[in-house]
């Protein structure tokens, strides 16, 4: 299964969940960083030319699990282009800060 794949599944899942659920969603989480973390070239790929507005919002709550992971700068510059392409969900869901957070985890050289 493609990443694209793996990734959309995912996030119907999470849609799909019971929102009081809190075991099944720590355990989807928990999915989604490994989808995302896999290959972290083909994630950035993908959310360059198809990350929806929708996936963005859901993958916000793992952006410093992707970092601690994955720490690459390319991916949180991908981030906050999605910000900017997304301004009303990023101002919504305070999705700034999540990824001002994860970028705060990346090491200066």
């Amino acid at each position: 299964m493609s990443f694209k794949e793996k990734f959309k599944n995912i996030i119907l899942e999470l849609n799909s969940m019971d929102i009081n659920d809190s075991y099944k969603h720590e355990e989807l989480w928990k999915k989604e960083v490994e989808i995302v973390t896999e290959d972290i070239n083909e994630t950035i790929k993908y959310l360059k030319n198809e990350c929806t507005s929708e996936e963005f919002v859901w993958l916000s709550e793992i952006f410093r699990e992707i970092i601690e992971i994955c720490p690459s700068r390319e991916f949180v510059d991908e981030l906050y282009k999605l910000a900017d392409k997304y301004p009303d969900e990023t101002k919504k869901y305070n999705i700034m800060s999540f990824i001002d957070e994860a970028a705060g985890y990346l090491k200066e050289d």
